[in-house]
């Protein structure tokens, strides 16, 4: 019953991948489902769902759909400000859970994450245009908390934050491409990737939850 939410999950997330590929309008049924599909699966695996963790979901969901049923720039720039909340939400949950800082190795954390930013718009810097502020402002907060995963990966190992630093990562790769498929190609030049990515991406960070939650409990008791 716990995982029937992520078979079904699977199921349409692998549907919606055939039907970007193929331009299918199909796609505008099946792929507003995958995040609530992914929220029960949290929700019903949790041992203690959070509330920011819920609340991510929500603008999660939100950006989803802005930028499928996208209908001129500002519904870009609202599913762009969506992701940005649901960014900044990870921040706070992952510094509620991580409270050890370690200088060296979020400096380390940083080269990466500001190197990987910093190639990526002299890429795209210029087909931004009115976007401009919202991929810069989106990108330094993406690369921010990535950093801090990075900082915990190198202080402390454990497959919790493997898990949550690969998903990140995964996801961000995932940002990468719609950028490039809005702003540089004007064309859905990626397609079936973006949906796999997201899917992936979204479900190593969350199961990267349950687990900490499962060990903050294991822990209390």
């Amino acid at each position: 019953m716990k995982n029937a939410p992520l078979i079904l999950f699977i199921v349409l997330v692998l549907l919606d991948s055939y039907l970007v590929d193929i331009q299918s309008n199909l796609q505008y049924l099946v792929e507003p489902l995958l995040a609530p599909l992914l929220l029960l699966f949290y929700w019903l695996n949790s041992s203690s769902p959070k509330r920011l963790v819920l609340f991510a979901f929500l603008f999660l969901w939100m950006g989803d759909l802005l930028i499928l049923f996208e209908e001129g720039i500002s519904f870009l720039k609202w599913g762009i400000f969506s992701y940005w909340i649901m960014q900044l939400l990870l921040i706070k949950y992952f510094i509620d859970n991580y409270k050890i800082y370690n200088f060296g190795a979020h400096l380390m954390g940083i080269l990466f994450y500001g190197s990987y930013l910093t190639i990526f718009l002299s890429h795209v810097y210029q087909t931004l245009g009115s976007m401009r502020i919202h991929g810069v402002v989106y990108g330094l907060t993406v690369s921010a908390l990535g950093s801090l995963m990075i900082m915990e990966l190198l202080s402390r190992q454990g497959k919790v934050i493997i898990l949550m630093t690969l998903g990140l990562f995964v996801f961000s790769v995932r940002d990468i491409l719609i950028t490039y498929n809005k702003c540089y190609f004007n064309e859905d030049f990626f397609t079936y990737p973006i949906p796999l990515l997201h899917a992936l991406g979204f479900f190593m960070m969350v199961k990267s939850f349950i687990w900490l939650e499962e060990n903050k409990k294991n822990e209390k008791s």
